[in-house]
């Protein structure tokens, strides 16, 4: 900390950035707080989520299974490497200075066979709706560790503010105050010394 003038300039400065010190941190806890509220949603929102895949998958294995009993493993294999069923597009959007992904999956239509059984419609939706599922995860992951590294950043900030520049300061303008109280007590009795001085020499 550099050392500080005691006079009523540099009283009046430090009481001004008292006050922006205080707007900083109320401001920082308004953002501290709407995070900590983003977080807990979209863990949640993840949590169900993660629930949702693993039933989907479930289903989509147990279909897989079922169509190997009826078709050769070369000719589901073709059919899965015909095309791909989904192609990705990636959006950002804005909370707070944070810039989150939003990752959305497109759907491709695939090329039609002759060969393919009937189960594989249900199988194609399956899958799709597996990679949809799986996707929203990824992008809830990535965007939960970036909130997270936010909410730490502005804890950090919050709590500089609250225990450690806004205490100096106020401890810095109540040593300028009786600093500057001594000085005008001081110069008062001088005064009544230098008039009581006066006097004697009438």
């Amino acid at each position: 900390m550099r050392k500080v003038s005691c006079n009523r300039m540099e009283l009046l400065r430090l009481k001004k950035r008292k006050i922006l010190a205080q707007k900083s941190h109320d401001l920082l806890e308004d953002k501290l707080e709407n995070l900590l509220i983003g977080f807990y949603r979209l863990t949640k929102e993840l949590k169900k989520e993660i629930e949702k895949s693993q039933i989907l998958f479930k289903e989509f294995f147990e279909d897989i299974v079922a169509l190997h009993v009826f078709f050769p493993k070369e000719k589901i294999e073709k059919i899965l490497n015909q095309k791909p069923f989904l192609e990705v597009e990636i959006k950002s959007k804005r909370l707070f200075n944070l810039i989150l992904l939003e990752i959305r999956p497109q759907k491709v239509e695939g090329e039609f066979s002759y060969e393919k059984p009937a189960l594989w419609d249900k199988i194609s939706s399956q899958k799709d709706k597996v990679l949809e599922s799986f996707f929203k995860i990824v992008e809830g992951l990535l965007n939960l560790e970036k909130i997270s590294c936010e909410i730490l950043k502005t804890r950090r900030r919050t709590n500089a503010l609250e225990y450690i520049l806004i205490p100096y300061i106020e401890n810095t303008i109540k040593t300028i105050e009786m600093k500057l109280a001594e000085l005008e007590r001081e110069f008062l009795l001088q005064i009544s010394r230098t008039k009581d001085l006066l006097k004697e020499e009438r």
